[in-house]
């Protein structure tokens, strides 16, 4: 699943450098396309086996300076990146004090706990 997500996403920047006929005749857009339902579809699954679970988060100690929504997601980022790494998470949706996370059910406390500390 996860190596689905970045081969969608390299092809995603390789088409942008590639001329146009090149790109249709290699049909990187349906490659792409075939990579991230693919990768979607993979994490649909998992979602309802019960493997991963979507959940919200409250932060209430973002800095004063995170004010907009593209710093509070760098801030998230940073908060995610700290400690150890994790098997498997993505976060969306950083609204105000909210972030919408997926991630593997045995990781959650961990993932709670690195996003609710400074």
């Amino acid at each position: 699943m996860v190596m689905q997500f970045k081969w969608a996403y390299r092809l995603r920047s390789t088409r942008t450098w590639l001329p146009i006929p090149l790109k249709d005749l290699l049909g990187i857009s349906k490659v792409q396309s075939r990579c991230l339902s693919q990768g979607m579809a993979n994490e649909a699954f998992l979602l309802t086996s019960g493997y991963l679970t979507n959940a919200t988060i409250t932060i209430t100690n973002f800095p004063i300076t995170a004010n907009t929504k593209s710093l509070r997601f760098n801030e998230v980022k940073r908060r995610m990146q700290s400690g150890p790494p994790q098997n498997y998470y993505s976060y969306y949706s950083v609204e105000s004090t909210q972030v919408v996370i997926t991630c593997c059910v045995k990781d959650f406390s961990l993932i709670r706990k690195r996003l609710t500390t400074p």
